[in-house]
């Protein structure tokens, strides 16, 4: 059947638990062994964080995440009522292939977001499959969130390390110097942009 388990950090004296949808909440159409949510509450049953998976059920994307999003209370508790949330939402191509990657925050109350606090953080799209070129690009964070053309990354394989862009400055006599500069990582929370330290 599947498992539920938790996970106990006994140097912050935290407790992570993992529920999974074969367990006695779930419903029918999700009984497939994945992981839907995850809670982290202190030794005083405080919760500090809720992780939730949302998985898509039909379309292109059946049966790959929809959705992850952490829930973190204003004040933690052991019933809070009041979260920051914040979104990874994953959009698919025909492939079943992750294409766009979006990036949000907001607030929520009683379990219902609040429409006016949703944020765009970051929008990163993703093309290519395969043995064929990758490209990675941002989009604008406002409708119709058109493509950054100036921050796209390509290489020439999936397996190619991308995640790099270099900066190239010719010099006199020939030579060349080149710096590793800003690197972008797809996964969960996923696309996030960073920085590796002295950039």
């Amino acid at each position: 059947m599947g498992a539920s388990g938790s996970k106990a950090d006994l140097l912050n004296w935290v407790v992570t638990t993992y529920h999974y949808d074969v367990d006695a909440d779930a419903t029918a159409s999700h009984r497939a062994n994945r992981l839907m949510y995850s809670e982290t509450r202190n030794a005083g049953g405080d919760l500090l964080e809720r992780v939730v998976y949302e998985y898509a059920l039909q379309g292109d994307a059946a049966g790959n995440v929809a959705q992850v999003y952490r829930e973190v209370p204003l004040t933690p508790e052991p019933d809070p009522k009041v979260f920051d949330v914040f979104g990874t939402h994953f959009t698919y191509n025909k492939a079943a292939e992750v294409r766009i990657v979006t990036q949000r925050h907001w607030l929520e109350t009683n379990g219902v977001h609040d429409q006016n606090s949703v944020t765009n953080l970051k929008i990163r799209e993703f093309r290519g499959s395969g043995r064929t070129r990758h490209m990675m690009r941002d989009r604008t964070l406002n409708w119709p969130h058109l493509p950054d053309y100036g921050s796209a990354t390509w290489t020439d394989y999936n397996s190619d390390s991308p995640t790099a862009d270099y900066t190239v400055t010719s010099c006199t006599g020939g030579s060349a110097t080149v710096s590793d500069d800003t690197h972008y990582a797809l996964g969960i929370p996923g696309g996030q942009l960073y920085s590796f330290p002295g950039d």
